[in-house]
């Protein structure tokens, strides 16, 4: 039915391709119904799912599949220290020694590993007290009191010397002590650039990467033909940060040396916080890719739109010499590729960048863009939780926006994945201190949503209203707040506020205020007719089909029928985590209880272990269904032999019609196959179980439901997760693709 995730679909009401078979099943399923005055409806009391603070620590040990190094010790991040200056035959103020800082600072970018987010010259304009004697002298216990305020793990400074025969001088690099674990003397005499590729060399040495040839010459390129320019950028060093003064320098600098790609980088990075004109900026990064490459503008180019028509071919050019210097597995060229913009991807490139990013877990923008590949494009949740998860738990020093995106991504990830308590607790603190900027996001839009589906009405409808006054008149997405707003408050009995939308606001609710009808009649003890339900059909869309169905099944259950029932199972089948389907199908099951819903039960059980209502039904139910029937796993392997064992299957561009009627004509009752697959494990049959799980994504890949490729990939992490907890060895490894 739907082609959007869950909370998506719910959220921007996206249409969803129907077969034809499946359109059939939805309108035959429920009969036109009336009924009575209305006490309460059944939904009213739903079981709440206690609300609590999450800490980051529970989440990653519920979501692990993202493995990786420790953190604390993945990969370093560096704070430069000004480079002290010695020249006896010379009198000058030593700013060649401070420029020197600047360049080493963005060599250091190079490195594998490195996730430095602070430059030479911000550290040195945000800590100007401490920095600027250091000039001078340095001190141990100062150093590692910057280690420690700036979130580095080392420190890298030193000594320059200027002679008649050119530059010589110390490279030293600190630990978090502030202990010096390297102290290198050049006393050879060279070419202050020579010198520069030099001591950042080693600096990477020490610090675990080992720099190609190709990248070492590199680093010794000469910047500049006028070494002034060299001496006014260190002036620049101390100047009060985003000033006339430390500006002019820059544009001084530019006009005698254009070609000086690091200041070209640095100036108008910094000149677009204050001037807002990320057009200029963009401009300039490519002017300063065609002299120099720069590790820090390529990949902040790797993301925007072309600014000019040949843009995309040279980019192209620069992402190749760059990985001549720094190799394919470098993670700013993975960064670059997995992007997709200017350079494509490929599967071999996210299996490769998900490699590099256990290793070096830090690498922030690697692990973000990988956790939306996981949860966006591939529909799962589950590696993308784990791995926003991992993101909000590294040592990456972030900017202004912190790391919001990766809270607001978590939030709705655990959404998606039916935690509708936990999401609550990750996206609380934004929307409760960032409402006015974050209300628009994706995931703060789903603490309304989270809030009904655990069960909290009142705080839900509160939410709901907070939402749909603050959106914007012209916003499409509006509409449905109102209807979401509506439904809630007449299933928590507020007659009075349903009754004003549908006065109201009949226009802008659209079609589906029938619904909204529907629940007002009912409400105020009227008789209602469903015989609209296949003008909600034709909306080819689920969030109104399953607004009507959960309606309808609430009435049908009143009036002691189950002639909904079965709408319900198919509905669960589509989207397996609408808690709200859970509860409407165990009070079916409850009054006439079957054995096929025993998958339903062990599933939610398995996958829900932490919902105490969860635990309690499926209890309930063994208690009372003595005959339970499940899936044999082995005749379920031979009805899905067609869908391959392979990982990643490409998703087609339209519904298989061979792959919907499964979930159809009762065929294959809700959690089916995942019952079976926990069956699997608790007999220690991994291999099946993996077989099983892998043949059972494909399948639903074909279906194009989100909610069914999200449950699956689940099922896929659970299985490996049993096995490598069991010490199990797979027979084999399923390929990547077809």
């Amino acid at each position: 039915m739907r082609r959007c995730m869950m909370g998506t679909c719910v959220l921007l009401c996206c249409a969803a391709a129907w077969s034809q078979e499946t359109q059939d099943a939805a309108r035959q399923s429920c009969p036109s119904e009336t009924i009575g005055p209305l006490v309460k409806w059944p939904l009213a009391d739903a079981p709440k799912l206690p609300l609590r603070t999450y800490t980051l620590d529970e989440l990653a040990a519920r979501f692990s599949a993202f493995k990786h190094e420790p953190a604390e010790s993945a990969g370093f991040n560096h704070l430069t220290l000004p480079f002290r200056y010695l020249s006896t035959k010379f009198k000058d103020a030593g700013y060649e020694a401070l420029a020197f800082s600047f360049l080493l600072s963005n060599a250091m970018d190079w490195a594998d590993g490195c996730y430095c987010a602070r430059h030479a010259y911000f550290t040195f304009k945000r800590s100007r007290s401490v920095m600027l004697p250091m000039r001078q002298q340095y001190d141990r216990r100062i150093i590692a009191q910057q280690i420690e305020e700036w979130e580095a793990t080392h420190a890298i400074g030193g000594l320059l010397r200027r002679t008649n025969a050119g530059y010589s001088g110390i490279l030293e690099v600190y630990d978090r002590s502030g202990e010096a674990i390297l102290i290198l003397e050049y006393s050879q005499p060279r070419d202050y650039f020579e010198l520069l590729g030099d001591m950042a060399a080693d600096a990477m040495r020490s610090l675990g990467y080992q720099p190609s040839e190709a990248l070492v010459r590199h680093l010794k390129k000469k910047r500049c033909r006028d070494f002034q320019s060299i001496r006014d950028l260190g002036a620049a060093a101390f100047a009060a940060e985003k000033s006339n003064i430390e500006f002019g320098l820059y544009k001084r600098i530019l006009h005698r040396d254009p070609a000086f790609a690091e200041v070209r980088y640095w100036y108008f990075n910094q000149k677009q916080w204050k001037d807002d004109n990320r057009e200029d900026y963009i401009l300039n990064m490519s002017r300063a890719m065609e002299d120099y490459l720069v590790e820090s503008a390529l990949t902040d180019l790797a993301d925007e739109d072309a600014p000019y028509p040949a843009f995309s071919e040279k980019f192209g050019r620069w992402v190749d010499q760059a990985q001549e210097l720094v190799g394919p597995e470098h993670p700013s060229i993975l960064l670059i590729k997995l992007y997709d913009k200017h350079v494509k991807r490929t599967d071999e490139d996210i299996e490769l960048a998900e490699k590099v990013v256990g290793r070096y877990p830090n690498c922030h923008w690697l692990l973000r863009q990988l956790g939306h590949i996981h949860y966006h494009k591939r529909k799962d949740p589950y590696m993308g939780a784990s791995m926003y998860i991992a993101g909000l738990r590294n040592r990456f020093l972030p900017s202004m926006g912190h790391k919001r995106d990766f809270t607001l991504n978590l939030g709705s990830a655990l959404y998606d994945l039916g935690h509708y308590a936990e999401a609550h607790s990750v996206l609380l603190p934004l929307w409760e201190t960032r409402f006015d900027t974050c209300f628009s996001a994706y995931g703060c839009q789903m603490i309304p949503h989270a809030l009904k589906a655990a069960g909290w009405l009142p705080e839900s409808i509160a939410a709901q209203r907070r939402i749909y006054d603050a959106l914007d008149k012209t916003t499409s997405y509006r509409s449905w707040v109102l209807v979401d707003f509506a439904i809630t408050a007449a299933i928590h009995g507020d007659e009075k506020v349903l009754s004003q939308v549908v006065l109201d606001k009949r226009e802008e609710v659209g079609s589906v205020i029938r619904i909204l009808d529907a629940y007002l009649e009912a409400s105020q003890g009227k008789q209602v007719d469903l015989g609209f339900e296949k003008d909600i059909t034709k909306l080819d869309n689920w969030h109104p089909i399953k607004l009507f169905r959960v309606l309808a099944a609430q009435l049908d259950l009143l009036a002691g029928k189950s002639q909904c029932r079965r709408s319900i199972e198919e509905g669960i089948c589509w989207d397996p985590f609408a808690r709200e389907l859970w509860l409407l199908i165990d009070m079916y099951d409850r009054r006439d209880p079957s054995p096929q819903m025993a998958s339903f039960y062990s599933a939610i059980e398995w996958l829900f272990p932490h919902d105490e209502w969860v635990r309690q039904a499926s209890a309930d139910y063994r208690q009372r269904v003595t005959d339970p029937v499940f899936a044999d796993a082995q005749q379920l392997l031979k009805e899905l032999e067609e869908y391959k064992t392979v990982r990643w299957p490409v998703r087609p561009e339209r519904l298989q019609p061979k792959a919907s009627p499964y979930f159809w004509h009762g065929k294959a009752p809700p959690f089916w196959a995942a019952a079976a697959i926990r069956r699997l494990i608790e007999q220690g049959d991994y291999d099946r179980a993996h077989e099983l799980a892998l043949r059972h994504h494909y399948m639903c890949v074909q279906t194009l439901q989100d909610g069914l490729i999200t449950q699956a990939n689940w099922m896929i992490h659970l299985v490996e997760l049993a096995r490598d907890e069991a010490g199990a060895t797979p027979a084999s490894e399923p390929a990547t693709r077809p």
